[in-house]
């Protein structure tokens, strides 16, 4: 026994000593208690338990009045209504109410909403200005270096620290030792909440009806019974907890592992970890870094016409335009670039980036570039169009086809890159693109749908660590589906008969018979209309392979307002799938189409500026009308502004009214009530478009000898900021619908 402790505790002293042992204490350990094997499987057993009990809960909460709106109940339920919490104040729930019966439940409890800016913005109320300006931006909180995983750093108030991040709302006291979080869902769905629930089969028709009725009549709860209107907001919660189940559910039978509920982006990221993508992404020599920015652009949106368009009007759509193209990228480790001047070389390559010259051609052809540009263009101020003149960069396949189709491109010179390796990062996007039409496109399917759709998005990401970033690729996916646009244009008899261009669509007056895609072993996906996902029965399926044309034929016609706004002609309320209305709202669209096609069939043509802005002109002087007077809710961070004091000594002051919102003719915002604001839609085509023919064709710009600009991050032309504005405020809404609002897609 020499050389070893005593194993028991030192008892008592003898001279220093343990009684028992004659040892010094510091020669003692304890002697471990044994546990039986009955004792160990009962403790991992708990530590099972424990593990496993995670109950998804949904939460919301309601408000009363419109003139001093005040938020009086906020609700919590599980999936089947078991279990269910709630809090209420008729005089208005304090931010420190909301905030403690939040963090004191139950800790298996896990927080869903669904659209919950507004009570966000209603539950923090009471928090300082300044904190609350900082809240709402976490790119100015973002750690750096090592710590940047742990996301951006909390905002303190009082006892409180405070974070969010996109869709991820969470708090704590300072003395807790974990935050309560709350996931905002609607990202994953996007569409309002009551369809959300039809599509995923949450609730029964009558349920949702009644859902929606409690909706439209939120201007009148405050004269409502109050236990009908906490039945209602508890059964909300309960579909939200319900819909939170299958969305996990949805991933998990497509072997995907959803780890933060961001919306269609960490569907993207779970694809994306499952190919394990970092190992293919290799950056560029640093002298192609002004290039690649110059040739990086997103989809493209231009019209060659305004107004009434008889039918039949033809409408092509690319099937997952952007999934198609990201499948064919290549491996960038195992490869190298090289600038040549040689022509020949970008054939056989394994892709290039090319710098051309695109200048106006006098020739019997000549009459194509009046009506279509080839290639993009960024000005100075970020602004994007398609010039009959220009030069810049774009990769290999639009080059190719631009300079098919316009006499005027010529090749200036080019970044080659080669690569002999087998790799094929993305070669698994079509499984998914199977799987999805074999679901279909509503429900569960949407997961597959906007989670391959959002890995471009997730290659292009320029906030925070993106460890899937890639310039090159971004550049090559945009730029691959705007060459298929191309080829479309250029299988027209006549150009003029090509109306619009939308990012992965067309609309024209020709039937035409467009290409195939490359096979990407999506040959025998079929759809039909009646099922909505792949079937082999039905005679009239459509066959759909990734990167296909579909045709759908417009018989009554269509009526063009501007690029990105349109909609066919005398549309119902089944055709508000089809209305487009980008900057304005597909519910507004279609509720004032009749006003807005009078405003322009009543205009004379003359472009006459009004420098008093008189009602009916816009600053250019193209008519606008006013199509609706909307209430609208202010929310947090249209209603919080940053100003320099007029006493520089003061600095930076916070105020509860955005100063810098962009049009001075809405009314200023009030933190957390509703207001009225205007909804006037312009029929000015710029910054696409440099004026107007007599027969409704718009011309285009001209830029002979220029060079596009560069991406730059920081730089958003005037149009992407009204764009991103308006979104931003129709996302404050209590019941925003993601698919009523087109959002900007051009990089700039």
């Amino acid at each position: 026994m020499a050389g070893r402790r005593p194993e028991h505790a030192f008892l008592g002293e003898v001279g220093g000593a343990c009684y028992r042992c004659l040892l010094e204490e510091k020669n003692h350990r304890p002697k471990r208690k044994r546990e039986d094997d009955r004792d160990r499987k009962g403790r991992k057993q708990v530590r099972e338990k424990r593990k496993q009990k995670v109950v998804f809960f949904g939460v919301d909460g309601e408000g009363q009045g419109r003139q001093d709106h005040k938020y009086v109940l906020l609700a919590v339920s599980n999936a089947d209504g078991s279990e269910r919490y709630h809090i209420e104040n008729r005089n208005g729930l304090s931010t420190i109410e909301c905030l403690d019966f939040l963090r004191n439940l139950p800790p298996y409890v896990r927080l869903f909403s669904y659209s919950f800016n507004y009570d966000i913005t209603k539950i923090l109320e009471q928090v300082w200005d300044k904190e609350l300006y900082d809240l709402a931006r976490p790119e100015n909180r973002q750690r750096h270096g090592k710590d940047w995983f742990k996301g951006p750093r909390s905002v303190p108030w009082g006892k409180w620290q405070l974070n969010m991040q996109a869709t991820k709302f969470y708090f704590r006291r300072n003395e807790d030792t974990r935050n309560t979080i709350i996931w905002d869902i609607w990202k994953f769905y996007q569409s309002k909440f009551t369809s959300a629930c039809s599509d995923w089969g949450v609730g029964t028709k009558e349920e949702i009806k009644q859902m929606q009725y409690m909706k439209d009549h939120r201007h009148e709860f405050d004269k409502m019974p109050k236990e009908q209107v906490l039945e209602y907001c508890y059964k909300e919660t309960q579909f939200m907890a319900q819909l939170a189940e299958k969305l996990v559910d949805a991933h998990n039978a497509c072997g995907l592992q959803l780890k933060s509920f961001f919306g269609a982006g960490s569907t993207a990221s779970a694809i994306l970890k499952k190919l394990d993508i970092p190992k293919y992404i290799a950056a560029p020599p640093k002298e192609m870094e002004i290039p690649v920015a110059m040739g990086f652009f997103g989809g493209r949106f231009d019209n060659a016409f305004i107004g009434r368009v008889a039918g039949p009007v033809y409408s092509y759509d690319i099937s997952s335009a952007y999934p198609y193209q990201t499948c064919q990228l290549p491996c960038l480790v195992h490869g190298t670039w090289e600038l040549t001047q040689d022509r020949e070389r970008i054939l056989t390559a394994t892709t290039a980036l090319v710098r051309y010259e695109n200048r106006l051609v006098m020739s019997t052809n000549s009459h194509k570039t009046k009506h279509w540009g080839p290639f993009p263009f960024r000005m100075k101020d970020g602004s994007i169009c398609y010039p009959a003149e220009s030069n810049g960069w774009t990769w290999r396949d639009e080059f190719l086809e631009g300079e098919r189709l316009f006499e005027g491109v010529k090749f200036q010179e080019s970044w080659v890159y080669n690569t002999k390796c087998d790799c094929r990062p993305f070669k698994d996007i079509p499984q998914f693109y199977i799987e999805r039409c074999l679901i279909g496109k509503e429900g569960p399917g949407i997961v597959l749908k906007l989670g391959i759709n959002s890995v471009y998005g997730k290659i292009a990401q320029s906030i925070g660590k993106a460890i899937y970033r890639s310039w090159v690729w971004a550049g090559m996916i945009t730029s691959g589906c705007r060459a298929q646009v191309l080829r479309a244009l250029g299988m027209h008899k006549d150009w003029s008969n090509l109306l619009m261009i939308a990012t992965d669509g067309i609309a024209t007056r020709e039937k035409l018979d467009l290409d195939k895609p490359v096979d990407t072993g999506t040959a025998n996906v079929w759809e039909c209309e009646k099922h909505k996902k792949t079937c082999y029965e039905c005679k009239d399926r459509k066959y759909k392979p990734l990167g296909g044309w579909e045709e759908k034929v417009l018989e009554r016609g269509i009526f063009l307002a501007r690029p990105g706004v349109y909609f066919p002609l005398n549309p119902s309320e089944d055709d508000i799938k089809t209305v487009r209305g980008r900057g304005v709202g597909r519910g507004v669209i279609l509720q004032n189409w009749k006003k807005i096609i009078k405003t322009l069939e009543d205009w004379n043509g003359v472009l006459t500026p009004s420098k008093d802005k008189r009602e009916g002109v816009d600053n250019d002087g193209w008519p606008a009308v006013k199509v609706s007077n909307v209430a609208r809710f202010c929310g947090i961070k249209t209603s919080i502004s940053r100003r320099l004091s007029k006493d520089i000594r003061d600095g930076l002051t916070y105020h509860r009214s955005a100063g810098d919102h962009l049009d001075s003719t809405q009314p200023e915002p009030r933190y957390g009530q509703w207001i009225d604001r205007n909804v006037i839609m312009s029929f000015n085509p710029a910054p696409k478009r440099a004026g107007l023919e007599k027969d409704g064709s718009l011309t285009l710009h001209r830029f002979p000898g220029e060079s596009s600009a560069p991406y730059r991050k920081a730089v958003l032309s005037p149009e992407a900021r009204a764009l991103l504005w308006g979104e931003l405020v129709a996302q404050e809404q209590p019941d925003y619908d993601p698919a009523d609002y087109s959002a900007n897609d051009e990089t700039g």
